[in-house]
């Protein structure tokens, strides 16, 4: 069986991860060069969207956003870390919110 996946992001996100890449925790693992390549491989491999609807449905607004790329992406999958926030949320719009370790276990790759 052949598994395909696309990588959804939006302007947001990526200008997100150059802005929180600056905080001192992070910068000591990742250099302002490293999240440059990184962010410019995301532009050129992933689908980027720039215009995202307004959404009100995470308990902290400012990840709104993300759930807004996911179902502006049509996603099967949003990915998360965020166990208060997120998770918790289940599925929204058809988009299931799950942790890495979920993902992993439903494709069968542990």
């Amino acid at each position: 069986m052949e598994r395909r996946f696309t990588l959804v992001t939006s302007e947001w996100q990526l200008d997100e991860l150059g802005r929180v890449s600056r905080y001192p925790r992070l910068r000591a693992s990742l250099t302002p060069h490293e999240v440059g390549r990184l962010i410019g491989r995301m532009r050129r491999h992933a689908v980027v969207f720039a215009g995202l609807p307004a959404i009100a449905v995470s308990p902290e607004p400012d990840d709104d956003p993300l759930v807004a790329t996911a179902i502006v992406g049509e996603v099967h999958w949003l990915v998360t870390g965020d166990k208060g926030d997120l998770l918790v949320l289940k599925k929204v719009h058809g988009v299931k919110i799950v942790a890495a370790r979920q993902l992993v276990e439903f494709l069968g790759l542990t």
